[in-house]
């Protein structure tokens, strides 16, 4: 697993525990992978829990049985009703320190109503405390849309630009895995030059670095440089560390043929880095890319 991608997933599970919690009506997290869901084929439901079977296994483990009848079809094929067991903590206080990573989201209470998402295997589950939810009425909205015509760059561009979140991470995946041609890669490198969540932001530069720069030309790949750069400084440390990292890791006859030139403040940010690595091939390495980065300096 890439070391973009690690920070990533822990950034999901840092902010979908804080959106969703265990107690009291939450809002549904808006930090969805529908991308990936969509486009693997998975069904996509909201369900309504009408039974639990608990069965205490001993060592603080209890096996919890959930039975689930479809309201509503999202994507996809779900059955009409489903039974899942699984293993979780006995107690409240063990479930909210290691949460099940499917389960782990929801409230287990007859009578609740959750989202579904399930392959071969369930890979999400979600409170519903609303049906009008945002992000419930951003997924509907998209599933819509995704049905009525797949891949559609100009509509994934305009959603680029959303503030609705759920649009927003859609359609950067679907454009930095699908997208083609310099527009494409100018509108993802400014969205992740614009503020915004730092969950979005992460999402966005690891897509960018993963999919996007591979794919794209000089030109594309000059501005997702560039763009990445302008985060070396950042005052949060994630981000700092992703850009620093990304910059460091680009070969340095890459930079020179792309022209992409660092401030002096960028530079600086580097250089820190740098300094700090403790192997001396890689500290060579890294004061080579430096050296490309100021090279009309």
């Amino acid at each position: 697993m890439s070391r973009v991608f690690l920070l990533a997933s822990v950034l999901l599970m840092m902010f979908a525990a804080a959106a969703t919690g265990q107690t009291g009506k939450k809002r549904m997290d808006e930090h969805l992978n529908l991308y990936q869901w969509i486009r693997s084929g998975a069904s996509i439901a909201v369900c309504h829990i009408t039974q639990l079977e608990q069965e205490t296994e001993g060592n603080g483990l209890q096996s919890i049985t959930i039975h689930l009848v479809r309201q509503e079809v999202l994507w996809g094929n779900p059955k009409a009703e489903s039974t899942f067991t699984f293993e979780t903590a006995e107690n409240e206080i063990g479930r909210l320190k290691r949460p099940h990573r499917v389960w782990g989201r929801i409230t287990l209470a007859v009578g609740g109503r959750i989202l579904l998402v399930a392959g071969e295997e369930p890979l999400y589950a979600n409170d519903i405390a609303d049906t009008k939810d945002p992000a419930l009425a951003s997924l509907r909205a998209i599933v819509q849309a995704e049905k009525n015509a797949s891949g559609d760059t100009a509509r994934y561009l305009r959603w680029l630009k959303s503030p609705n979140m759920v649009e927003l991470l859609f359609a950067a995946e679907a454009l930095a895995r699908e997208g083609d041609g310099d527009s494409v890669w100018h509108a993802l490198a400014e969205a992740f030059r614009t503020p915004s969540d730092l969950f979005v932001k992460m999402s966005i530069g690891g897509l960018l670095w993963e999919n996007a720069f591979p794919r794209a030309s000089d030109l594309g790949k000059a501005g997702i440089l560039a763009g990445t750069l302008q985060e070396v400084s950042n005052p949060q440390a994630a981000l700092r560390a992703f850009a620093i990292d990304r910059v460091l890791a680009t070969a340095p006859e890459v930079i020179q043929r792309l022209g992409v030139r660092a401030g002096v403040r960028e530079l600086q940010a580097i250089r820190e880095r740098a300094d700090a690595e403790t192997s001396p091939d890689v500290r060579i390495q890294m004061h080579r890319v430096l050296k490309a980065l100021a090279a009309d300096r």
